[in-house]
């Protein structure tokens, strides 16, 4: 008797979409905590400071977005 495999892909698609969903949920939670701790300390920085701190976060939301 041959061993016969056997794959359900909508749940395999289902599981790897929701393990996609909760990780990008953790991620998101993540970066939403550094964004409020790092909020007191852009009251200090200084205007270039401040322009270079703008510049990176364009480019890291341009680097998600892609």
């Amino acid at each position: 008797m041959d061993p016969v495999l056997s794959y359900n892909f909508d749940e395999i698609e289902h599981a790897v979409r929701l393990e996609i969903h909760t990780t990008s949920a953790r991620f998101n939670a993540a970066l939403e905590e550094l964004r409020s701790q790092i909020a007191p300390l852009q009251q200090v920085w200084t205007r270039e400071a401040a322009t270079a701190y703008r510049v990176e976060q364009l480019e890291w939301h341009r680097a998600a977005s892609a």
